[in-house]
C-alpha cells in the first residue's frame, strides 16, 4: 500500500498588524532551517505553472521576499491583501525523489490558518529509523520557528478517515508526531497524556511534542494500528 506523509504546521491567523518585512523574516527564518541539511531536502525551486516556467531559488533574505510578494492571494487584478501569500517550492528536478513545500503566511483572516505542508518523497520511507530520526529533527525545529498551534507528520492513508484533522479545536486521531498548543493541550489533558506515558514506553513528550515511537505508523502492520487505537481510546480522541 501506498504510505504518503506529511508534515503539517497550522498556525492561527494574525490579529496584530505586523509588518510585511516582520512575517517575511519569520518565514524566511522557518525555511532556513532547511538549509542545514542536504540539498536533496531543501525548497531549490519555485513551482511554475509548467517546467519551463520552474526558477531555481538563488537563497536569501531579499530573493525570498520577491517571491512572498508574488505569491500575494488574489484573483485577477484584484488583490486580497488579508490572506497573506502563499508560496509553492520543490526540492528536485526529478519528480519521484522532490521534497514539495507549500507556505501560507500574513493571512489575518480568522476564518483561515497560516500554514506550512512539506510533502515527503514516496522513496524517503518513514518505516526506516535513519528517515524517521531525520524528519522527527526537522519537525522539531521547525515548531520552533514557525510556532503553530498544531503540527503533526500525518500519514495520509489514516488520515483519510477522519476527513478532518481538527474538529472544535480537538486533534480527530493521533499521528505518529504531534504538536499541540497550551489550549488543545488542557483539553486532551494532562493527566491522559502521563498516563500514555506510562503504558507506552517508546513514546515521549517534550516541549508538546507527542512523538509515539521511533518510526512512523505502519497502516500495514496489525501491531501499529492497534497501538494506534490504543493511543486514541486512552486520549478519548
Amino acid at each position: 500500500m501506498i504510505q504518503r506523509h506529511s508534515i503539517i504546521l497550522w498556525k492561527k491567523a494574525d490579529t496584530n498588524n505586523r509588518n510585511f518585512d516582520d512575517i517575511a523574516k519569520e518565514a524566511f527564518a522557518t525555511l532556513n532551517v532547511l538549509y542545514d541539511y542536504p540539498i536533496e531536502c531543501r525548497p531549490n525551486y519555485v513551482t511554475g505553472f509548467s517546467k519551463k516556467d520552474t526558477k531555481e531559488i538563488d537563497w536569501d533574505f531579499e530573493n525570498f521576499k520577491k517571491i512572498l510578494v508574488n505569491g500575494v492571494n488574489r484573483e485577477g487584478d484584484e488583490i486580497f491583501q488579508d490572506l497573506g501569500s502563499t508560496i509553492s517550492m520543490f526540492s528536485s528536478l526529478d519528480e519521484e525523489k522532490s521534497f514539495s513545500f507549500e507556505m501560507t503566511v500574513g493571512n489575518r483572516d480568522e476564518r483561515f490558518y497560516n500554514s506550512l505542508v512539506i510533502n515527503i518523497p514516496l522513496f524517503f520511507s518513514l518505516n526506516e529509523d535513519r528517515n524517521s530520526n531525520f524528519i522527527c529533527e526537522i519537525f522539531r525545529k521547525l515548531v520552533l520557528n514557525f510556532n503553530p498551534f498544531w503540527g503533526c507528520v500525518s500519514n495520509k492513508v489514516i488520515a483519510r478517515r477522519y476527513g478532518e484533522y481538527l474538529h472544535n479545536g480537538i486533534p480527530t486521531t493521533i499521528h505518529w508526531l504531534n504538536y499541540w498548543e497550551k489550549e488543545i493541550e488542557a483539553k486532551i489533558g494532562s493527566q491522559r497524556i502521563q498516563y500514555l506515558l506510562e503504558v507506552a514506553p517508546n513514546s515521549n513528550y517534550e516541549n508538546r511534542i507527542l512523538q509515539l515511537q521511533n518510526k512512523a505508523f505502519d497502516v500495514e502492520s496489525d501491531k501499529d494500528l492497534d497501538y494506534h487505537k490504543q493511543v486514541e481510546h486512552i486520549l478519548l480522541l
